[in-house]
């Protein structure tokens, strides 16, 4: 699983990508997101990113918030099903108090 989520990073990291919009809605990859998370900061063509069902947990939303309070991109994010308690949420809420660009958070 590390490996196919490497090349995930790299497709999304490329200077040249052109990928606006990714779905990985219920693939419960739990931990295995996390590398995907560490990203997003540095990515500029994503716009939309569905990440619902993943049990990512409070160490997803702790990474994702990290990530959001530098992307200057994405402007719809789908979180929902992911096991985050009020300090997950509480984590993201700071990122968005920094993040100027994204608009839609179902």
């Amino acid at each position: 699983m590390r490996s196919i989520m490497e090349g995930i990073v790299e497709l999304l990291q490329e200077d040249d990508s052109v990928l606006e919009t990714f779905c990985l809605a219920d693939s419960k990859l739990r931990e295995h997101l996390l590398i995907l998370l560490g990203c997003l900061g540095s990515n500029t063509s994503l716009t939309s990113l569905d990440l619902s069902g993943n049990s990512m947990g409070d160490s997803g939303a702790r990474v994702l918030s990290k990530s959001l309070q530098i992307n200057s991109k994405l402007r719809i994010l789908k979180l929902d099903r992911n096991n985050l308690t009020s300090l997950g949420f509480h984590e993201v809420a700071n990122a968005l108090e920094k993040n100027k660009t994204l608009r839609y958070m179902p």
